[in-house]
């Protein structure tokens, strides 16, 4: 995805531009105890692998699919035990259809407001979100979550970017708890400057549970890895390395 050098534009302040890479949309794989959990699905794998502008005048590509990440590391989307949405905007649900017959967890609020008539939120596509509901394994959620009952897998319910948006807590043994942000912020720009996008649901909501990650980073002497944020996601492993 194109990065968002217009700060201004993006968080509706004067600050000052700062020239990065493109913004990044990755997905993550939790494996535990032999049990799968892919959290977010991304851009569709059909997206060109060379950059394009859409309506939106947003440039995008996708060089690298979902499905072939995948099926390098023996794990297939119908092999997933569970799938977690941070929300339901265009971007974070572009594979959707791999997962149809997958265990999926979604706060309630979330599909309620992408059902919404007339919402006016353009990171919404409708037609797809209503596909989404008709998921015959969808769990719809009111709060947090214990995704494999053993406290290590943790659905967090983090309203403000949309009204039922959530991010995920995941301990590992040797490198330490990790918050996967989804969209409760953006970019590291953000906790610097204190501020969030025009664009989220609500401010207030936003404010807060960001505060709430990083207080659960620093009581867990965690890692907040920032979904969107392109320099941490340069410096991140990634597929078919891992952390544990």
């Amino acid at each position: 995805m194109a990065g968002w050098e217009d700060f201004e534009t993006f968080f509706g302040v004067p600050l000052t531009a700062v020239e990065k890479p493109a913004q990044a949309n990755p997905c993550f794989l939790v494996v535990n105890n032999g049990n799968t959990l892919l959290w977010d699905a991304g851009l569709s794998d059909a997206t060109p692998s060379e950059p394009f502008i859409t309506e939106f005048g947003v440039m995008f590509s996708m060089p690298t699919k979902l499905r072939d990440q995948l099926e390098l590391i023996e794990i297939p989307p119908q092999s997933i035990d569970y799938f977690a949405i941070s929300h339901l905007h265009f971007d974070h649900i572009g594979n959707w259809a791999y997962f149809i017959h997958t265990d999926t967890f979604l706060q309630e609020a979330e599909l309620q407001a992408a059902l919404m008539s007339g919402n006016e939120n353009i990171g919404y596509v409708e037609d797809t979100v209503r596909e989404i509901a008709k998921f015959e394994d969808l769990i719809l959620l009111d709060g947090d979550h214990d995704v494999f009952g053993d406290g290590l897998v943790t659905i967090l319910s983090t309203p403000g970017h949309t009204a039922g948006h959530q991010a995920l807590l995941v301990k590992l043994k040797n490198y330490g708890p990790i918050i996967l942000s989804g969209d409760t912020v953006h970019f590291s720009e953000e906790l610097t400057h204190e501020v969030s996008p025009v664009f989220n649901d609500s401010n207030q909501e936003s404010i807060a549970s960001l505060a709430r990650l990083i207080a659960l980073k620093t009581s867990l002497k965690g890692h907040l890895w920032i979904q969107h944020d392109p320099m941490q996601h340069q410096n991140r492993k990634l597929s078919p390395e891992f952390y544990d």
